[in-house]
Parts: C-alpha cells; sequence; structure tokens
C-alpha cells in the first residue's frame, strides 16, 4: 500500500511539474521568426523548454538536429577548445514559430546564424574555452546541421 501511495505521489508531482510549461504562441506572422518572449539573458542563463519529438545525431564532428515544436532553449552542441583555429559550416531551417540559433563563447552570444540559410561558415581564431551553440525556440519547427573543425593553432 505505501508503494503505491508513493507512487500516485510521485505521479501528481511531475504532472504538476511538466505542467508549469507551456508553448509560447506564434503571434508575429507566419513568414516573421523573430522572438518574440525569449530574450538574450535566457538564451545564456536558460529557460524551461518543452519540446516535442526531437532528435539531436552525431557522427564524428558532424551534428544534426530537428525537432517538430520547441519552447524554450536547447544547447545543441557544447565543445572545449585549448588555443585552437574553429571553423563551423551550419545549415539552418526553420518552418514556423519563432526561433534563434546562436554561437556562445565566454558566456556571450558572439553570433546569430541566419535563419533558412545554407552553408553559412564562422570562424574562430585561437580559441581558448568553451563554445556552445544555442537553439531558441517559440513555438517553432527547426532543422539545423553543422560541422565543427578545429585544428591547433601556431602561437
Amino acid at each position: 500500500m505505501k508503494k503505491i501511495s508513493r507512487f500516485i505521489l510521485l505521479l501528481i508531482l511531475l504532472l504538476t511539474l511538466t505542467g508549469c510549461v507551456e508553448h509560447i504562441e506564434d503571434t508575429n506572422g507566419a513568414d516573421n521568426f523573430s522572438l518574440e518572449t525569449i530574450t538574450d539573458q535566457d538564451i545564456l542563463n536558460g529557460f524551461p523548454t518543452i519540446s516535442v519529438r526531437q532528435s539531436k545525431v552525431r557522427k564524428n564532428n558532424e551534428y544534426k538536429y530537428s525537432v517538430k515544436k520547441i519552447t524554450g532553449v536547447e544547447e545543441v552542441f557544447k565543445g572545449s577548445f585549448k588555443k585552437e583555429n574553429v571553423a563551423i559550416t551550419i545549415n539552418t531551417s526553420v518552418e514556423e514559430g519563432n526561433a534563434r540559433i546562436v554561437l556562445v563563447y565566454k558566456n556571450q552570444i558572439i553570433k546569430q546564424f541566419m535563419l533558412n540559410a545554407d552553408n553559412q561558415v564562422f570562424s574562430m581564431i585561437n580559441v581558448d574555452g568553451e563554445i556552445k551553440i544555442i537553439v531558441a525556440g517559440e513555438s517553432a519547427k527547426i532543422n539545423i546541421d553543422f560541422i565543427v573543425e578545429s585544428e591547433k593553432s601556431i602561437s
């Protein structure tokens, strides 16, 4: 009887916690993908996230991320580098909702990738620390694939 009571209590707690996050409605039109609610601070510090049918795949230095619907902030890449030159080639697709895809270095957004664009290349020289690629979405359907290449820099 105690086990059943604990299970029911745990189930109620989980349902209560997951009910706190809802998708943010896209109110700025189907052709405007700009975020309306999620801010740069939310992207850097985190934001409660809910997603539907999400997939992350990694093969060597190639990455694919897709989500049918996301509201919140998702880190899709995190890598540590020690005095290395880094090149990122990324393809982005946003079919609905609002989204931003950014590169973060030393807790600052240093690059915002264009949406619905292929073969975007961004290079960094002498990277010493952690870089992240972060996706922020408001009821967004997003697909991205990217390659991260690095080589030791000559100092």
